[in-house]
């Protein structure tokens, strides 16, 4: 995670149990409301694209672009369980333009409603919502500006204005994948 100007304040290595990569972190959101987030190859420390090596000296040795490429999964847990009304707005930036993208909303107790918003903030996709699984999901094409934003609400927020009812917590997950 980085903080506003940038730098590098904390990371997550794999922490599965399964000793499949799956880092992790938790904490507080900001007071700006943002999350920075890179997700680069394992091997690559400082998030600068390349392999970290080290000599004997404990020195850094220049390395390498790293080998980590392909689909990943990023998934969020948000919300607060005492705000009814709350809309949450996310920007996904930096992602690559033409990859495939899904952003889905898993709630345990209360339905939620996703939304697809273009950059001049108009609705290009919203879910419909469905009382049998509990799961909303929007899906696309990355558009040339790499910016995704989405919106979760409640499940009768029809227009994303956040009149809902429904407080509680949710899994927000996101995944992308090329289209070579």
């Amino acid at each position: 995670m980085f903080d506003a100007s940038g730098v590098l304040v904390r990371t997550a290595y794999d922490v599965s149990p399964t000793g499949n990569y799956a880092p992790a972190m938790r904490g507080i959101v900001p007071e700006d409301g943002t999350l920075r987030f890179k997700v680069t190859g394992s091997s690559d420390y400082n998030f600068d694209g390349t392999e970290e090596y080290y000599d004997e000296r404990g020195n850094e040795v220049p390395g390498e672009p790293h080998y980590a490429e392909g689909d990943y999964t990023f998934s969020l847990l948000t919300g607060r369980t005492d705000i009814k009304g709350d809309i949450d707005f996310f920007t996904l930036t930096n992602m690559t333009p033409g990859d495939i993208f899904s952003v889905s909303a898993f709630l345990s107790e209360y339905g939620v409603r996703l939304a697809w918003f273009a950059d001049d903030g108009t609705i290009v996709s919203a879910s419909n919502y469905s009382d049998l699984t509990y799961t909303e999901t929007v899906s696309g094409i990355v558009p040339s500006s790499g910016n995704i934003h989405i919106a979760v609400s409640g499940y009768d927020d029809y227009e994303f204005t956040g009149s809902h009812s429904n407080p509680g917590e949710y899994l927000l997950k996101v995944s992308t994948r090329s289209v070579n």
